[in-house]
């Protein structure tokens, strides 16, 4: 359920963004930016399996680098707003990681335990 929150969060942050803010993101983490709005959850019939098919944004230690080195607003608002799209992104990826283990693991209690804490 916090993953349908987190991704109906992130449509209207996204929304928001589209219409008020004209925020750019620099140049060498321009790459980074225009992955992070195509990894965003659809509007239409949300769930974790939709969202375990979007790929994740690979950042290198390098990018977060960059990105840490100058904190301005402007940074720190889209790196909040990367965030809010990657993450439901990352634990739909988890959870469906949990639930396909094979030998008959996901049927243990404790990684369905473990996959119900990611889906919500």
């Amino acid at each position: 359920q916090s993953l349908r929150r987190a991704a109906r969060a992130t449509r209207l942050l996204s929304a928001s963004r589209d219409r008020h803010l004209s925020v750019a993101a620099p140049a060498d983490l321009a790459h980074v930016a225009a992955a992070a709005t195509t990894s965003a959850a659809s509007s239409s019939s949300f769930d974790i399996d939709q969202l375990a098919r979007q790929p994740m944004t690979s950042l290198s230690l390098n990018d977060l680098y960059r990105v840490a080195s100058s904190p301005t607003d402007e940074q720190n608002l889209l790196n909040a707003q990367f965030v809010r799209r990657e993450l439901p992104i990352r634990y739909a990826h988890r959870c469906a990681q949990l639930r396909n283990l094979p030998f008959g693991l996901a049927a243990d209690e404790r990684i369905e335990h473990a996959a119900r804490t990611y889906e919500q």
